[in-house]
């Protein structure tokens, strides 16, 4: 080992059992998904996943362990899981003219599987096939269903925020205008304009 920092990562990635659960690894984890892996950096309607959602996601999402020659991935059968690689190598054969390509520690593979989180129908079939080049792999296996509930959760936590906000703004609130016009309301993009210089007027 070298001691990089890299390499630190991996050894602590490789303590991992079948469930992630150490605080430090959780952040290896979440930080390299965001800022490194595009179905977790995109925005759809407005919504990308936030922390809260992907650290509970990841919690349910199983690490399995494969020997030198077993097949993870099959060209032209379906998959529902993203792969990240937690220790050890895995071979990525490719195309028809056969490409092959090494994925180590934190690699991911298939990313495809968790496209249009908005789809229910989407079927992802991989165009490569993926077997284990080192004497063994760990390997967190991200399925599709768990990463829409993370959308579906971010979603919802920030509607209730949201709601949260509008129900402490909508107490009833009056206070005088001066000669100006001014504009009062609240956050959520509901304003109004307020022109009566003698007027109480109450707070949207």
């Amino acid at each position: 080992s070298s001691g990089t920092k890299e390499d630190g990562k991996i050894n602590l990635l490789s303590a991992v059992r079948t469930r992630i659960s150490e605080d430090v690894e959780m952040d290896i984890i979440i930080n390299h998904l965001l800022e490194n892996v595009r179905p977790f950096q995109i925005k759809r309607h407005g919504y990308q996943i936030s922390e809260y959602a992907l650290t509970h996601m990841l919690r349910e999402c199983e690490i399995k362990t494969f020997k030198r020659g077993d097949v993870v991935i099959e060209r032209g059968v379906h998959t529902d899981s993203m792969l990240l690689v937690l220790d050890g190598t895995l071979e990525t054969e490719t195309g028809r003219d056969k490409f092959k390509a090494i994925a180590g520690s934190l690699s991911t593979i298939a990313d495809g599987a968790l496209a249009f989180p908005e789809d229910n129908q989407w079927h992802y079939i991989p165009d490569f096939t993926v077997t284990v080049a080192s004497s063994k792999s760990r390997v967190l296996l991200i399925r599709r269903q768990l990463f829409c509930n993370a959308y579906v959760m971010t979603r919802e936590r920030d509607v209730q925020a949201l709601r949260s906000i509008l129900s402490t703004n909508a107490a009833p609130s009056t206070r005088k205008v001066g000669p100006r016009a001014v504009t009062v309301g609240v956050a959520a993009g509901r304003r109004a304009r307020v022109t009566d210089p003698e007027k109480h007027v109450p707070l949207l």
